[in-house]
This record gives structure tokens, C-alpha cells and sequence, in this order.
């Protein structure tokens, strides 16, 4: 994932207006984040039930190294322009299982890991015109 997002995520105009804000009656902000993120991963799948089942495991690695500049002008004209910076390096483990319930329909079931943040599901139906 690349990419830049230029934006008043710290200071935004409701901020500017609320008087329990640091930002109340500064400058908007004009923040900078990159989302930069890699990753790489391998699975290895079968088929059982002569193809109507084709289970699946995988792993792999993720790369996480966002980062966030903030630019912010307060009240009294100290500036703020903290940077925020995350390296961060996740192993991931999934598996998961397609079942072909009938003629081009398939029903997917999927468990995605970080170990070390979360773990996902997700459910996916699919047909396949032939």
C-alpha cells in the first residue's frame, strides 16, 4: 500500500471551534500520512470430494512503516509538527476452505492472523459462469 493522505486530521475545523481543543482557534492543520505497507505470502491448497472441497494454509510476512507528520499552528503560535513513525513487522497465518455447493456456486470460509494484533474471518459466495 502507497500512498498520501493531505488532510486536517489533527486540526480539523470542528477542533478549531472547540474550546476543550488544543486546536481551539488555531490554524487547520495540514497533515501528511503514508500508509506504506508491504507484504508477501505463500499458501498451499488441495482438493478433496473430487474438487467440491478445496481446502487451503498459508503464511507469510507483512511490512508496516506509515507515517504521519502532523503540521499545526495553536492559539498562542507555537507550532506543532510532530512526526510519527511505525516499523512494524508482522508474521500472518491463514487457512481457509472453498466448498462448491453446486453447479458454478461456491461458498468461501477464511481465517486471517497477525498473532500479534488480530485474527479475521470473513464468508464469501462466488458463481462462475461457464
Amino acid at each position: 500500500t502507497f500512498g498520501l493522505v493531505q488532510a486536517p486530521i489533527t486540526c480539523d475545523d470542528a477542533a478549531l471551534a472547540d474550546p476543550t481543543s488544543e486546536c481551539f482557534q488555531g490554524t487547520r492543520s495540514n497533515d501528511h500520512y503514508h500508509p506504506t505497507m508491504f507484504g508477501a505470502d505463500g499458501s498451499l491448497g488441495w482438493t478433496l470430494k473430487g474438487g467440491r472441497v478445496r481446502p487451503y494454509v498459508g503464511g507469510g510476512i507483512n511490512l508496516l512503516r506509515p507515517r504521519l507528520q502532523v503540521q499545526f499552528t495553536n492559539a498562542i503560535g507555537s507550532t506543532d509538527s510532530t512526526r510519527v513513525e511505525v516499523n512494524l513487522t508482522r508474521a500472518v497465518v491463514f487457512g481457509g476452505l472453498m466448498w462448491q455447493a453446486a453447479r458454478g456456486f461456491g461458498i468461501t470460509g477464511e481465517v486471517y492472523a497477525a498473532p500479534a494484533d488480530a485474527i479475521t474471518g470473513r464468508l464469501g459466495l462466488s458463481y462462475a459462469w461457464r
